[in-house]
């Protein structure tokens, strides 16, 4: 509860949090666009961008052009012993990395390992993932083009 009281927020408001070097190929941009529908839905829906933002991808203007800077939160660079809290703290984090490596992502791994949920590309429920990890991890599709 420690992270969610830095942030402003009880324990009830639903907190997204994406974590690492935001870079595109994260499918940050995406991950904005549906957050926005869930806006819509739940406007108190809150979250969080934890990371050093790569220079091609403008999310000051994308956050701005999606109006939700009032639920957008971009940490930047966060120390290692507050990445944990704050991932800890969301009631989804989003690690939609394309292309993979063929590993569950690190993000997914912490959380699993706290037993709570992670949305990760389907691509990258392979192995371990899949086998252990199946009942706390739900996938997306790749990007249709």
């Amino acid at each position: 509860m420690a992270y969610r009281q830095r942030l402003g927020l009880d324990e009830i408001t639903p907190l997204v949090g994406v974590f690492g070097f935001l870079k595109p190929y994260k499918r940050i941009a995406e991950s904005l666009r549906a957050f926005r529908r869930l806006v819509r839905l739940e406007p108190w829906a809150k979250m969080i961008l934890a990371g050093e933002a790569h220079p091609v991808l403008p999310l000051t203007p994308l956050i701005r052009g999606l109006d939700l800077q009032s639920n957008v939160r971009m940490l930047g660079f966060v120390p290692i012993e507050d990445f944990a809290g704050y991932m800890g703290a969301c009631d989804i984090v989003l690690n939609l990395r394309y292309p993979t490596v063929g590993n569950p992502p690190a993000a997914c791994c912490a959380r699993w390992g706290w037993r709570r949920r992670c949305w990760c590309p389907t691509w990258a429920r392979s192995g371990n993932c899949r086998t252990t990890s199946a009942s706390r991890c739900r996938s997306m599709p790749p990007k249709r083009t």
